[in-house]
Formats: C-alpha cells, sequence, structure tokens
C-alpha cells in the first residue's frame, strides 16, 4: 500500500478526499526503529506525531523513581 492509502485509513484522517491524503503524503518522514528504541520521552519538544504501520510499540510513564507505571489506556505488549 502506498503511503496516500495508509493515511486514508487512519482514523484521524476518515473521509478526507484523495487529493488531501496524497498532499499529506507528500510531507510524512518514513522512520523505522530497531526494538527496544527509545522514539521520544515525556519533555520532548512535539515536532509532529507519528503512525504506527506495522509492528508495535510500548508506551508508558516513568514515576519519579524511575520505573514504569502503568495506568488506564495503556497494555503491555
Amino acid at each position: 500500500m502506498n503511503i496516500s492509502g495508509h493515511i486514508a485509513n487512519i482514523p484521524l484522517f476518515a473521509g478526507l478526499p484523495d487529493e488531501q491524503c496524497q498532499a499529506l503524503a507528500t510531507i510524512v518522514a518514513d522512520k523505522i526503529f530497531e526494538r527496544g528504541q527509545i522514539i521520544f520521552s515525556e519533555g520532548d519538544e512535539g515536532t509532529g506525531f507519528y503512525v504506527v504501520i506495522e509492528g508495535r510499540i510500548r508506551v508508558y510513564k516513568l514515576s519519579p523513581e524511575g520505573k514504569a507505571m502503568r495506568g488506564p489506556g495503556f497494555t503491555w505488549l
């Protein structure tokens, strides 16, 4: 599937005309991350957003003691 096709399947962009999905595809930065690689951390400047096309990610928040905290909506993979 091409990038504009992936964009069209993202709920946030559901219903956008093909031309707009194709326009968004021109600004996509395709990135591949290795297992265990940190993508971003709390406090990092938000410069965009990520969409997982393939694979899985783990999202968690560290406590002040540096331990992973699990909360509503978080699932350990």
